[in-house]
């Protein structure tokens, strides 16, 4: 516990005994529920907390969005959506590092979702609520849509389909914060024309390296600076079949 304390601290977060008892049942759900349920395939308290709960917190270290706000006065009134959060990951480990935050997970697989609803329960949290959606259906629904002042997604899609799987979910003014490895480059150039069309500004990347002990993280970041057409995101599947791309790019990856 103590290096996750640590973690915490060097981000300007102070965890409390509370807090840490609130980690240690989050990793104890993990390792009851995570073989039966293929949560995770990460196990162990060491692994858990590494590339789990650490490497979660670094969402945190992104200069310059509503969550910086939220460490300075403890999440009072942050609006915070993860797209895709399988086991809660990293929208569960934000709520139990800053306990004022209003977090909705939304996640497609009913068996992740009902694990959330029951991790909720056991760790006896408010403002905290799951959404056991697609994100392409969730984003159409009006107390979702444009609501959030971050939203955060890790490992769910490559950027092109991610941005809008997430922009319709950020208010204007708000961001979009997407934990990357290293050599996105390419990545990065084909999301910018889609995340053009959702009503993002030119993306901005940030190498974020602790806390913890795994690799780099390249947080690319979107800031909402208008609103998103109605008609995004596309129906469900259509993102990750046909991501939105130029005319250009249309042309040249025809047969």
């Amino acid at each position: 516990m103590n290096l996750l304390v640590a973690g915490a601290r060097s981000l300007g977060v102070d965890l409390e005994s509370g807090q840490l008892a609130a980690f240690q049942s989050y990793f104890l759900l993990l390792e009851q529920r995570g073989r039966l349920m293929n949560l995770t395939a990460v196990r162990g308290w060491e692994d858990v907390r590494e590339e789990l709960f650490l490497r979660s917190l670094r969402v945190l270290a992104v200069p310059g969005n509503a969550l910086q706000e939220a460490i300075a006065m403890r999440g009072e009134g942050v609006r915070v959506a993860d797209v895709g959060t399988g086991a809660g990951i990293p929208g569960l480990v934000l709520k139990l590092a800053l306990p004022r935050l209003d977090i909705t997970m939304i996640e497609a697989t009913q068996k992740k979702a009902e694990f959330l609803r029951e991790a909720i329960a056991i760790l006896k949290l408010d403002r905290t609520r799951v959404v056991n959606a697609r994100a392409e259906a969730a984003a159409h629904a009006p107390d979702l849509r444009e609501a959030f002042d971050v939203v955060v997604a890790r490992a769910l899609a490559q950027l092109p389909e991610l941005a809008e799987l997430t922009l319709p979910f950020a208010r204007v003014g708000g961001s979009v914060i997407a934990p990357k490895g290293a050599g996105i480059e390419a990545e990065v150039r084909a999301a910018a024309y889609a995340a053009t069309m959702l009503g993002a500004a030119p993306s901005t990347s940030t190498v974020v390296s602790a806390p913890g002990s795994r690799g780099p993280d390249t947080m690319v970041v979107w800031d909402k600076n208008r609103k998103t057409p109605d008609r995004y995101p596309r129906r469900v599947g259509v993102p990750h079949k046909q991501p939105l791309q130029t005319p250009g790019q249309a042309r040249r990856r025809a047969p």
